[in-house]
């Protein structure tokens, strides 16, 4: 069953290789470093304590857009990006998001 905890500036080192695993054309290194600090939502998925998954969004004026959602391929297809996903969506709402609907 996947944990999920805040993604921190100092995880880079573990999400960097989950980046470039998943996507074709990943995110630079500055670009994904850029996406930390007080506006942003970040969070982490770790799998048997070790870091399978992450997302970043951002929350302005009770606005949060998802920006990056991301499984390494190893263990795609199981259910973790829905699982992600759906702590984005708790995060976004316990931080005030508003919800359309």
């Amino acid at each position: 069953m996947p944990e999920f905890r805040p993604l921190l500036e100092t995880d880079f080192e573990l999400i960097y290789p989950i980046e470039q695993a998943a996507h074709q054309e990943p995110w630079s290194q500055a670009n994904l470093i850029s996406c930390f600090g007080p506006r942003y939502l970040n969070g982490l998925m770790l799998m048997n304590c070790h870091p399978v998954g992450f997302y970043i969004s951002d929350l302005v004026a009770g606005d949060s857009s998802l920006m990056n959602l991301c499984v390494h391929p190893e263990y795609q297809g199981k259910g973790l990006g829905r699982a992600l996903l759906q702590a984005y969506l708790a995060q976004s709402k316990a931080q005030g998001a508003e919800v359309d609907g």
